[in-house]
């Protein structure tokens, strides 16, 4: 049987390594989407994203230094295949540009998953209605797993 790849965010990582109120909804998507033989991947920019967020979590004090470094070592472990984004910088800037954001780093995970023709599953509620409302379809909140 072939795998399909989808793309996941560095939040639905963080929220699944980290206790937030994403947690449950982030586990139950990578769940749901493991036993759908379902192969997870993400632009390269996700292991930037995942340790500056979980670095974040720790310098404000909400975990401590040592469950910091297991977060990190629990999400690098997640399996997460790693994709080259040198093609991308284009389609993440149209995005962006629709998007209205001044960031674009989010819509890298967007144009990923254009181009794979696969669904991004994202904890960023704000991305997701922000995408659905300009079509694309493929973008999935968690909380609404």
């Amino acid at each position: 049987m072939t795998k399909h790849l989808t793309v996941i965010d560095a939040g639905v990582a963080v929220h699944t390594v980290v206790t937030t109120e994403l947690s449950e909804a982030s586990e139950h998507a990578l769940r749901i989407l493991r036993t759908q033989n379902v192969e997870v991947c993400a632009p390269r920019l996700w292991l930037y994203e995942v340790t500056s967020a979980i670095h974040k979590i720790f310098m404000l004090g909400e975990i401590n230094e040592e469950e910091a470094q297991k977060a990190l070592e629990n999400a690098f472990g997640l399996g997460i295949q790693l994709l080259n984004t040198n093609d991308l910088c284009q389609k993440a800037f149209n995005w962006a540009t629709r998007m209205k954001r001044l960031g674009a780093y989010d819509c890298f995970y967007m144009a990923q998953a254009e181009k794979m023709e696969s669904e991004l599953w994202t904890a960023d509620k704000k991305l997701a209605n922000t995408a659905n409302q300009l079509g694309a379809e493929w973008v999935r909140w968690v909380g609404d797993i």
